[in-house]
């Protein structure tokens, strides 16, 4: 939760920031209309001394009590064997009185509570030889093919009125996202949404086309299968300013590592390869040119105009073609070879990433070779 009485003080200085950071000589900045509607009122709590003592287990004084909340900043009125705490706003999840006995509690010192042991017989509880536990179940149904998946409980709530056909969902006051507003009835959103999520990142053309060439190998004995999916470098390696398209193509050298393993554990007749593309003078800078119209994004930051600059520059100077990439591709593909590189010689950066990794150090310089490139970056990143 945030301070609700902060807001206005947090705007300023993340404005202040921004302004400092990336801001021009252009830059307007235009009032703040703060709106304050419907928010908590903070109720009194009242702490009953003798409660408090009886639930810490220690003898404390109604005065021992008070100081310790008011170290806390929380202002305090004592009366008899009782203290009252109106709390501010920073504090609201001070509700009930046992949320005032753990502040007591805390600032006492937990080191400083009495050692009690329990009174009552401890028995220990076996399980008879018929019953099985939550873990041998998870096992025996692992085994049987299924997967255990595991989700919010919170859901949209077009899944619950279209999917479980309830059309009065529960309703959380405070949602933590807007898709994320109603009570699940039924595990088949949530199931379908781990299907969506896992099926959009290359996945589904691997679940399409590997159960039919299984299927072909099964009924011919020589009949034989290749699967290959493209990566990048960037599936290696970690560069700058491209941050999410190294993680996407990470994703994929994973996936076809993994089908990799998988293929070989059933099958002699078809194996998988990643290729791992370098800077080859193809489109594929350009991509954005088959961007409808309609679906034009916002105007380029600066940090993507220059990775973009830079891309062009990368991309148009490579003298590897992509007819030599193919080529490449059947040969590798022939030699039964899973990694393919357009560029061998970039290997060496995947070395040094994979010392970084063993050696537990910091990510290394990718400019270290041409620290110039490197400067020029920082340059034309930090300029205003």
């Amino acid at each position: 939760g945030v301070d609700p009485q902060l807001t206005v003080e947090h705007i300023e200085r993340i404005t202040q920031l921004v302004i400092d950071i990336c801001g021009t000589p252009q830059t307007t900045i235009g009032p703040i209309d703060d709106q304050q509607v419907n928010l908590p009122k903070a109720e009194p709590v009242t702490l009953r001394v003798a409660r408090a003592v009886k639930v810490i287990g220690m003898p404390l004084t109604p005065q021992r009590i008070a100081d310790a909340l008011r170290g806390l900043g929380l202002p305090v009125e004592e009366g008899n064997g009782v203290v009252k705490v109106t709390p501010p706003s920073f504090r609201f999840d001070l509700k009930i009185e046992e949320d005032l006995i753990e502040e007591v509690a805390r600032m006492v010192g937990y080191n400083k509570l009495p050692t009690t042991p329990p009174k009552a017989p401890i028995t220990a509880k076996i399980r008879a030889e018929s019953q099985r536990s939550p873990h041998a179940v998870r096992r025996q149904l692992a085994a049987l093919g299924y997967q255990e998946t595991i989700n919010f409980s919170f859901v949209d709530a077009r899944w619950e009125t279209e999917l479980a056909g309830n059309a009065n969902p529960v309703a959380l006051l405070n949602p933590i996202a807007n898709q994320m507003g109603v009570m699940r009835s039924s595990l088949i959103g949530s199931l379908l949404q781990v299907v969506k999520f896992n099926a959009d990142r290359k996945a589904h053309g691997v679940r399409v086309f590997t159960p039919m060439m299984l299927a072909a190998a099964a009924q011919a004995p020589d009949w034989q299968g290749h699967i290959v999916n493209t990566a990048s470098m960037a599936g290696l390696l970690n560069a700058p300013n491209m941050g999410i398209y190294n993680v996407s193509k990470h994703a994929v050298v994973a996936l076809s590592e993994t089908l990799y393993q998988d293929l070989a554990l059933v099958t002699d007749q078809i194996s998988a390869s990643v290729l791992c593309p370098y800077f080859v003078p193809t489109g594929i800078s350009q991509s954005h040119r088959n961007r409808p119209a309609d679906a034009a994004p916002a105007k380029p930051t600066r940090s993507q105009l220059i990775g973009q600059a830079m891309s062009d520059k990368a991309v148009g100077s490579g003298r590897v073609s992509a007819a030599d990439v193919a080529q490449k591709v059947f040969d590798a593909m022939a030699a039964g070879q899973f990694y393919i590189y357009s560029h061998p010689k970039a290997i060496g950066s995947v070395q040094v990433r994979m010392e970084d990794i063993m050696l537990a150090r910091n990510p290394t310089d990718p400019f270290a070779h041409k620290p110039e490139l490197g400067l020029e970056l920082k340059r034309a990143l930090r300029a205003g």
